[in-house]
This record gives C-alpha cells, structure tokens and sequence, in this order.
C-alpha cells in the first residue's frame, strides 16, 4: 500500500479519538465535543473539553492550564498555527464566552501542531509582549492574556504520557508504530480507534505493513474483526500477492507454482506431486493468515481441498 499524501488524510477524527485516550481516565467526568458549530453559521471549533465538576484536577501535561471551558485548534501534520489562526481560534474563544455565557478567565485556548511555532511565538512576544514559556518537553505556555493560552508541538510530548497525540503523524517508524499497535491491544474492545488507527496505517503505511507482518496472529485477528482493519488486510493481501508473496510465502513450492501456473505445470510435473505442493503452498498461505477464498483463488483449489490440506475440522 503506498502512503497516502496528507492532504488526502483526514486527521481530525482521529485526533479526537487521541485526546480521549489521552484523557481516558477522565472520560467520566468531562465531555468531548468535536466540531462544536458555534454559531448557526459554519464556524466551528475543533474540540472543546467541558468539566462536568468545577473541582475536577486532570493531571495531565497535557491539561496543565485547563480550567472548566477548554477550546482546542488542532493543525493536522502538514499545517500549522499561523497569527491569523490564533486571531480566529482567539475570536472563536471570545464568542463562545458571549453565546454560552461563561466567564473568559474560566476558559483555556490549546494550539495543537507537529511543529515548532517560532513565528507565532515571536508574534505573541514582540507584537503581544507576552511572555512564552516552555513548562514541559512540547508544551509552551503563554502568560499576560485573560486566557489561559498554550502551544503543543506533538513531536517532543513524553513518549510514556502522550502516546497517542505524539504518533498522530506520518513518518513513523517500526519502533514508534510497535509501541502505537502493543498500546491498542491492552485496550478492551469498548474503546473506538477505528479513525485513529486508519490514519495512522495510511500515513505510515509502509511500517505499518512491516511491522504487522511481524506481530502474532492474535492482532491480524484482532485486525479481521473490524471493517477498517479487514480492509487493510485484504488490500495487502491482494497487492502482496500480486508482487509475488506467494513465493515467498511458501519458499520453493510456491514459486514453483506461480511459474509453473503461467508456463503449464502439468507439462512440468507429475498430478501427485502437483497437487502434494499445492496442499503445501495452501498450508503455508492460511498460516500467514489469508482467508480460504483468496488461497482459492491462487492456487486453483477447491475450498473442500483446502480444508483438507490445512487440516481444519
């Protein structure tokens, strides 16, 4: 599967599905209300997290200057925050204190990015004259306005606390996309991340691919179980195949076959021993995990022969 540009991706769903996960524990006693329309007209927030108690205390780096009314502009990997978007998100956050009634020092702005702000936070500092402040690896917090305002470069969050939001993003690694795909298989099956993992897969397709082919069974299962993930792995089933995973699937006998299916192998080798390396390459394929129908369909088998050669019951 080639990666997809970002442009085509949709990041918003599936930062949503983060900040839950970032806040799960929490989930209880906030809401999380994505796309807020603000006004009959079309504009909206990105994320805007409420208490549900005026006393709850989020410990969270993230959450660090949060008060009862949270506004958050996310910026998907290839935008950022610009002066005009902290204009707007600004404005958006002075006409939610007017139409909702809420006191402007009981509510918090959150820019959320993939990169360093440096042009917003010279703005801020010489045209604002406020003062910027890293408090913690990625989080940059703006004093000397009625909000209480921050900055997140997702990239140099805490690898152990912010999971989720740091690896909403492309050029991932094995490393980085093992630690994503062993956190989801802690979860239980309530938690949704069907937004967040599809794009994660189609950013980093590549070491997504490498790495699942390297994970057990229990998680290509776990994968079949939902559409998102059954997509994915019939689509690179197919594509594998076609570029010869056959082959290398089933070492010898497999290529043996792919060659010898497009040349005649009846000519080359004996019904016995043809339909012996059949049952092999058969074997071979469901251990990998392919259904019965795509084996079919590569080797020639009927589903009853299939059955008998992988020997299920």
């Amino acid at each position: 599967m080639r990666e997809e540009k970002s442009s085509n991706i949709h990041w918003h769903p599936a930062f949503v599905e983060a900040m839950k996960m970032e806040l799960k524990e929490y989930l209880d006693k906030i809401e999380i209300l994505p796309e807020f329309p603000l006004t009959t007209e079309p504009l909206k927030i990105d994320c805007i997290i409420i208490k549900k108690s005026k006393n709850l205390v989020i410990k969270k780096n993230i959450a660090g200057i949060f008060k009862d009314w949270n506004i958050i502009e996310y910026k998907s990997p290839q935008d950022h925050v610009s002066v005009n978007d902290f204009h707007k998100v600004y404005a958006y956050a002075c006409l939610y204190s007017v139409i909702k009634n809420v006191p402007v020092d009981n509510v918090t702005i959150s820019f959320i990015e993939s990169r360093f702000p440096r042009k917003l936070i010279s703005f801020l500092e010489k045209g604002r004259h406020y003062t910027v402040e890293k408090t913690s690896p990625g989080i940059y917090t703006v004093k000397g306005d009625v909000f209480a305002i921050q900055i997140i470069d997702v990239r140099h969050l805490s690898d152990n606390e912010n999971l989720w939001l740091k690896n909403l993003r492309g050029k991932l690694g094995t490393k980085e996309i093992k630690k994503v795909i062993t956190e989801l298989e802690k979860q239980d099956k309530t938690v949704s991340l069907g937004a967040y993992m599809d794009v994660v897969n189609r950013a980093n397709a590549g070491s997504f691919k490498e790495v699942l082919e390297m994970r057990a069974p229990t998680f290509k299962q776990m994968l079949m179980d939902t559409e998102i993930g059954a997509s994915w792995l019939k689509e690179w089933e197919e594509q594998a195949t076609a570029k010869g995973l056959a082959k290398g699937l089933a070492k010898g006998w497999a290529e043996g076959f792919a060659k010898g299916k497009a040349e005649g192998l009846a000519k080359a080798k004996a019904e016995a021993e043809k339909t012996e390396a059949l049952a092999k390459v058969a074997r071979n394929l469901k251990s990998s995990g392919m259904s019965n129908k795509l084996i079919s369909q590569y080797t020639g088998l009927s589903l009853a022969k299939i059955n008998k050669a992988v020997k299920i019951k």
